[in-house]
């Protein structure tokens, strides 16, 4: 079993995160494959929508993760926080 935390978790992070880690998977696939621009109109349209939004989000994500993580340190805690 996992231990319960005393803070809860923000679920539109999550699922903003989620989205995001969906979005570069596709990207990345897709550009290992070497499939940009083939197959059918609604796929290629499909790729092309997290091309360079989902790396963006990632990364936003990512600071917002760590500006949260680091709150308590930043608001006069100790260092030994971070």
């Amino acid at each position: 079993m996992t231990k319960h935390s005393q803070y809860k978790r923000i679920e539109g992070l999550d699922f903003a995160r989620a989205l995001a880690m969906f979005g570069m998977l596709i990207v990345n696939y897709t550009i290992i494959m070497g499939a940009g621009g083939n197959g059918p109109y609604w796929l290629v349209w499909f790729t092309e929508l997290f091309e360079g939004r989902a790396s963006a989000a990632f990364v936003v994500l990512a600071g917002i993760g760590v500006a949260l993580m680091t709150r308590k340190a930043r608001n006069g805690g100790s260092p030994s926080f971070i």
